[in-house]
């Protein structure tokens, strides 16, 4: 929607540094800022990713459909997938963080 894409993903790292901007800038700024994040975590949780509600919701709703549980080797390799995605996208939010505060470029000055 900004059009910035997937590089204004942000991991643990940008939330440290937006919520440390918001405090300094006053009360409402700072329960506005957690509001938001808080928001932002409900939305997420509900996508249909097996290891977060909305993929517990997506198997019930299966369930209720067609009067039976999803096979236990399907369920399976869904979990292993959605472990498998929401790691990946831990590891890229992370990385941007690390390219954005250039974490790594001055880790790697100070062993010059």
């Amino acid at each position: 929607m900004s059009g910035k894409g997937a590089q204004s993903l942000g991991s643990v790292l940008s939330i440290a540094k937006m919520s440390k901007d918001s405090f300094f800038r006053g009360h409402i700024p700072l329960l506005s800022f957690m509001a938001i994040l808080s928001l932002n975590l409900g939305v997420i949780n509900l996508l249909p990713i097996p290891m977060l509600d909305g993929g517990h919701i997506v198997f019930y709703l299966y369930e209720y459909i067609f009067g039976k549980p999803i096979p236990e080797k399907v369920l399976a390799w869904l979990y292993k997938t959605g472990f498998a995605v929401l790691i990946s996208v831990m590891l890229f939010t992370m990385w941007n963080d690390l390219m954005r505060f250039k974490v790594i470029s001055t880790v790697v000055q100070l062993f010059k």
